[in-house]
């Protein structure tokens, strides 16, 4: 049996956001999804992933309400990420 714990990470509601967002992102089509994935999760990676989301919906490569939940965690992730680095 395994003992797994919480790492302190894990705890944060940014780390949690940023997780979710990049399962919405990688439901992206290989090509745009894979330049998104690549890069960190700092603030312009978000909008990036946030506006790759938005393009994707509107050329038919992803759900509409994928995009929108994208853009709904990218907003928190920027919002928590910019409150941590004040």
């Amino acid at each position: 049996m395994k003992n797994w714990t919480t790492l302190p990470h894990e705890k944060l509601i940014a780390y949690q956001a940023a997780r979710r967002l990049l399962s919405l992102v990688r439901r992206l089509p290989a090509g745009l999804g894979a330049r998104i994935r690549s890069g960190s999760m700092r603030s312009p990676a978000v909008c990036e992933a946030a506006a790759a989301l938005d393009i994707a919906a509107v050329a038919g490569g992803c759900a509409a309400d994928t995009a929108d939940a994208g853009a709904a965690c990218a907003r928190r992730v920027y919002a928590l990420l910019s409150g941590l680095i004040r």
